[in-house]
């Protein structure tokens, strides 16, 4: 049986990250029954230079969601909520 909307929907988000993200990362998701993303977090162990930024604003965008960055431990979090407008 193949993938659904939502699975797909998660491992394309994933991906998205995954190219420029590129050290040991953890991402978990939430998506509603409309396979639209209303959250994720993502654990990052490193520091992120100014191509990772822009590229997390690009796909902010994309996703119609907002992010912000706090500090965890040795790396950081970085927070998706999807805009509802």
């Amino acid at each position: 049986m193949g993938e659904n909307l939502t699975q797909i929907q998660d491992r394309r988000f994933k991906e998205q990250i995954a190219e420029f993200l590129k050290d040991e990362l953890k991402i978990k998701t939430e998506f509603n029954e409309g396979a639209i993303l209303q959250s994720a977090k993502i654990n990052y162990p490193g520091s992120l230079n100014k191509s990772q930024l822009s590229m997390l604003l690009y796909v902010s965008n994309s996703w119609n969601s907002e992010f912000e960055i706090k500090r965890s431990g040795a790396g950081i979090v970085i927070n998706f909520k999807t805009n509802l407008k």
